[in-house]
This record gives structure tokens, C-alpha cells and sequence, in this order.
């Protein structure tokens, strides 16, 4: 193809159809797996992946674990996640309006995530330290608050709301003092510059936000771009263990260029007990859709349903919110 990549085609008869699409979706370390199980170099000829791996004795894998990462033994134990799909999120917690880098309005976006069955969101938009998106002021997001208040009253039963992407500083400190944080419903926080500090400064960094009662989601966690910017240097294992310990969720932002965690990452998050918020960072309702390719790469990372905040209900996104307040000994 002109930018580079290879298109593979693949033919099969009816008859060997399943064995060609676990082939051609499984690794090399996969495959070779499925063959030692058959005593065989060949895989048998079956219609359908589920004969396949029935021949194999072995339950169906999903595409996204077969890559030898102990997929086959997990099914050999009935121990493989639950299947994840964008049908299950309930409820979108990252997202910006126009009161800062968004081009909808907050009852535009609203409007499209009940279109999409959504039973609740968090506009998000940013705080004020990001200048260059426009981010609010305390006087204008005390303005937002007014303007949420008014659309939960309208679009009841669906409810918004009313949170922040908080800027992490170069020092830790975050943009909103602990009392403007607290009259938030949502908190996000953020790194957004100072992306050339040591692994030690920036760990640091990001564990002075999680540290915070009030903050709730680590978004993008790693900041990397896809074709432009590598995530900065990070020791992620801490991060993931007080995540863990101070009940702190982790997102997986579905940008196309972000899909931050991947899904190597996520995975740990997930083995860690850390809660996984899966996130379209909406700037606009044509991008909410993007929330298929974050439940992608969960599912890459062997996270099931339950280990998702967001396909819970409203009322467990809030007791997650107050249990960290309450165990924080915070209003």
C-alpha cells in the first residue's frame, strides 16, 4: 500500500474457514501452542474457531488474547475474562465542552451519549493552569456548575456530572486549591507539560495527585501520542500499587493517537486490582464512538466488566468517589 503497510489475503475453503481465521489472528507463539496441544505442525481443518479449539479441548479464545501470555492455560482453568464490549459502558467520565477546548456544548454532548444509551456523564473540561485549551477559571467553573445543575434538572433521568481535568504541575500541585476540588462531583487529573523530567521527578509527580482525596482518575497516564510522542519516563509499577492502594482508577484513553494504558499496562493495573475507566476524551459527540477502541484494548489486557468502573451504575461511580474521600478522612 502507498504509506507502507502489507495487506495480507487470506482464502479457505468452507470447510477449514475457522482454522484459517485462528491462524490468521493468532501469534506465532499462540499457534505454536494450539499445534504442540494437536501433536501436530498442521492445525485440523474445522469450519468454525469454536470447533477448533473444541478439537483442542480447549474453550474459545478471544482474538485479542491469543498471544501465548498464558491465555491457554487461563482457558484450560475456565479462568478467561469476561467478554468486554462498548455495548457495556454505561456512562462517559472524560469529556470538554466549549467552556474550554470542546466544540459542542455541554447539552449537545449530553444529548449524544443519551442517544447512545448513556445513563450518565462527567464534563470534564480543563482547569485553568492550561491556558492554551482555554481552561476555566474558579469563577467560571462555578458558572459550569450553575449551567450543570440546569441541564440535570431538564434531561433527568440522565445525569451529568459535574467534574474537571485538573492539571498536574511540574511541582504535583494541582491547578484548584482542595476546597474547589471538593464541590466537584468528578476529578481528573492530568499531566499536560513537563514532559522531560526525570522517572524519579515525574513518579513523584504523579503520585502527589493520587494522593489526593479528591482526585479520582489518572488520565492518559503514560501522555504518549502515537507517531509523535513516546509517554515519559515512568515508573508505572508504583503508580499502579497506590493507585491500587488508595482507590484510584487508571484510564484507558480511546483516543485513536492516545490509547493510553495499553493494553501490556493495563493488564498489570487490572492484576493489581486497580479500577479501569475507559474513557473517549470526547471533544466532540463524533468521538465518543472511539470508546470501542479503549474496550480493544481491555480486553487485549484481560480486563472483564467488572474491573470497569464506567459499566457500573451512577450510584457506584459516586460511592467510588466517596469511598476514597472517606477513607481519606475527607468531606
Amino acid at each position: 500500500m502507498n504509506d507502507g503497510s502489507v495487506l495480507r489475503l487470506s482464502f479457505a475453503e468452507p470447510s477449514s474457514f475457522g482454522t484459517s481465521w485462528v491462524t490468521s489472528t493468532g501469534s506465532p507463539a499462540h499457534l505454536a501452542r494450539l499445534c504442540q496441544i494437536a501433536g501436530s505442525p498442521e492445525l485440523p481443518a474445522c469450519d468454525t474457531e469454536e470447533a477448533l479449539y473444541a478439537q483442542l479441548s480447549l474453550p474459545w479464545i478471544p482474538p485479542e488474547l491469543r498471544e501465548d501470555r498464558g491465555e491457554i492455560e487461563a482457558a484450560l482453568a475456565g479462568r478467561l475474562p469476561d467478554p468486554l464490549s462498548a455495548e457495556l459502558i454505561r456512562g462517559e467520565l472524560h469529556m470538554h465542552s466549549r467552556y474550554s477546548d470542546g466544540s459542542a456544548t455541554i447539552e449537545e454532548m449530553a444529548k449524544a451519549c443519551i442517544e447512545r444509551g448513556y445513563e450518565y456523564m462527567a464534563v470534564t473540561d480543563h482547569s485553568i493552569g492550561l491556558g492554551v485549551a482555554n481552561g476555566l477559571s474558579i469563577e467560571r467553573l462555578r458558572e459550569q456548575a450553575g449551567e450543570v445543575r440546569r441541564l440535570n434538572a431538564e434531561l433527568a433521568p440522565f445525569v451529568i456530572l459535574h467534574g474537571n481535568e485538573v492539571n498536574i504541575r511540574a511541582d504535583g500541585s494541582l491547578d484548584y486549591p482542595d476546597e474547589v476540588l471538593a464541590e466537584l462531583d468528578w476529578v481528573i487529573a492530568s499531566v499536560h507539560g513537563a514532559f522531560g523530567k526525570s522517572r524519579d521527578e515525574q513518579t513523584s509527580r504523579i503520585l502527589s495527585a493520587i494522593a489526593n482525596p479528591y482526585v479520582n482518575l489518572i488520565a492518559h497516564p503514560t501522555g504518549r501520542i502515537l507517531g509523535r510522542r513516546d509517554g515519559y519516563d515512568l515508573n508505572l509499577d508504583i503508580i499502579i500499587d497506590q493507585a491500587a492502594h488508595t482507590g484510584t482508577s487508571l484510564e484507558i484513553n480511546c483516543g485513536p493517537d492516545r490509547l493510553d494504558l495499553d493494553d501490556t499496562s493495563v493488564r498489570k493495573a487490572a492484576e493489581a486490582d486497580v479500577t479501569i475507566c475507559i474513557n473517549a476524551d470526547a471533544h466532540h459527540p463524533d468521538h465518543l464512538p472511539w470508546v470501542a477502541l479503549g474496550t480493544s484494548v481491555a480486553r487485549r489486557g484481560w480486563v472483564g466488566p467488572n474491573q470497569v468502573l464506567n459499566t457500573g451504575s451512577l450510584d457506584a461511580v459516586r460511592e467510588f468517589v466517596s469511598a476514597k474521600r472517606r477513607n481519606a478522612g475527607a468531606r
